[in-house]
């Protein structure tokens, strides 16, 4: 048992870690769903956003908000001019042409960069400095 726990406790530092490290990248305000719908759409590119919401256990409307943000659209405001707002991370494309309300979601160029950067340099340091003092490391999970 006390392997398991262990074992869980690396999983979850590590998560912690690659949250941290995704904030680093986009922006350190980004909430914790549109990391998760991020990460899931940089595993399996092309879900709908039915699948979306099914796999998170989200509402459908939460996923879709959650997308809108993590995409790039223009909006207006209040004093009439147009801006572009999002992350720019995700898109939406219609790729089933029998039902027209079906959005699947990928990365942009842009999110693929970042997921890649962050790959790299995430693997990098599991591999250069996995030697490093568990005291320097502010993430750790207590026992």
């Amino acid at each position: 048992m006390a392997e398991v726990n262990k074992k869980l406790k690396e999983q979850v530092s590590h998560a912690l870690d690659y949250t941290e490290a995704l904030r680093r990248e986009i922006h350190a305000e980004i909430p914790p769903q549109q990391i998760l719908i991020f990460l899931l759409v940089a595993m399996d590119q092309g879900l709908g956003q039915n699948e979306i919401a099914s796999t998170l256990i989200m509402h459908e409307g939460t996923v879709s908000r959650n997308i809108a943000r993590l995409g790039q659209r223009k909006h207006k405001t209040a004093d009439g001019k147009i801006e572009t707002v999002g992350y720019g991370l995700i898109e939406t494309r219609q790729d089933d042409y029998d039902d027209i309300r079906k959005k699947c979601v990928y990365l942009t160029d842009k999110g693929l960069e970042i997921l890649t950067r962050l790959m790299k340099k995430l693997y990098k340091e599991e591999k250069g400095d996995s030697a490093a003092d568990d005291n320097n490391d502010q993430r750790k999970i207590p026992s």
